[in-house]
């Protein structure tokens, strides 16, 4: 098992072992050693996810507003969860509130819940602007906060998501990104928002 300690990663012996130089002369990790990393890196997923909840728990996390130089950047901090993906992988998504009076307002004209879906070599983290801005304009424009649940989740491969040795398709994502529409949020109807390669996956997955 891995063990944090200390901000340092310790290893047992057994999972040492598998880090070793195989004696098979062909090139490449043994077997072994290719079940040691993947049972270490499904280790590593599972203890980060337990801190990040942990810490969830620990503290709250109101809206960050951070000020940079010629403008303004706050965002909306999410809240992080975990979901395992076919019973398998590792999945943080992050979750953003409705609106104070988004639950007693008319189903069928309030917004819809809504998954935002990043572009390449990002994150969930990369939608907080976007919430902060989206609830200060459905705060502004009227006297209610109609904005909808939202959810943001990490692709597999990215950001918090585990980083199995799969081959990463539009397929892949497409299938992860309705599965999860499904079991997780359970919404009908709902709306993706998708930034660079997420468009094409919300575009595919509806």
């Amino acid at each position: 098992n891995l063990l944090e300690s200390g901000g340092t990663v310790n290893m047992n012996e057994d999972n040492k072992a598998g880090l070793l130089p195989s004696d098979d002369p062909v090139w490449g990790r043994s077997s072994e050693g290719a079940l040691s990393d993947v049972v270490e890196w499904r280790e590593w997923f599972h203890l980060l996810a337990e801190r990040s909840l942990a810490r969830q728990e620990q503290t709250t996390q109101p809206t960050l507003k951070v000020k940079l130089p010629g403008r303004s950047d706050a965002r909306e901090k999410g809240t992080p969860n975990y979901w395992r993906w076919n019973s398998q992988h590792l999945v943080r998504y992050l979750t953003f509130p409705a609106g104070s009076d988004w639950e007693d307002a008319d189903p069928t004209t309030r917004p819809p819940a809504m998954l935002l879906i990043h572009g390449f070599a990002a994150s969930a983290e990369q939608w907080e602007r976007f919430v902060y801005s989206l609830r200060q304009q459905n705060t502004s424009n009227s006297n209610k906060d109609l904005t909808p649940p939202i959810y943001a989740m990490d692709l597999l491969g990215f950001g918090h998501a585990e980083k199995p040795g799969l081959s990463y398709t539009q397929y892949l994502w497409e299938t992860q990104v309705v599965d999860f529409a499904l079991e997780v949020m359970e919404a009908t109807p709902m709306v993706m928002v998708g930034n660079s390669i997420g468009g094409g996956l919300a575009a595919g997955a509806a």
